[in-house]
């Protein structure tokens, strides 16, 4: 499988999404009764920096443009806002 680093832009709201779940889940872990309030900020700031992310890279895509990322496992095109599952077809 070839991989090219300019396929991590188009996946990357999937990237600030699985990071700021990660850092919930330490976080959950060393804060105990009141303190745990800061974890609703953290959880809105993770959902705001997706959703920034996936404007931006929204607007980065042509209406009509699409590209294949990872091998062709995913494309990257508007209609799926991000990123769309690929259904390969077998040769027969």
């Amino acid at each position: 499988m070839t991989f090219a680093y300019g396929d991590l832009l188009y996946i990357a709201p999937f990237l600030v999404l699985s990071v700021s779940g990660i850092l919930l889940v330490l976080a959950e872990a060393f804060y105990s009764g009141k303190d745990r309030t800061a974890l609703a900020a953290l959880t809105v700031a993770g959902a705001l920096a997706t959703t920034i992310t996936s404007i931006a890279l929204y607007r980065h895509i042509g209406a009509t443009e699409s590209r294949l990322l990872l091998n062709e496992m995913l494309v990257a095109d508007r209609t799926g806002y991000v990123l769309t599952a690929r259904a390969r077809r077998r040769a027969r």
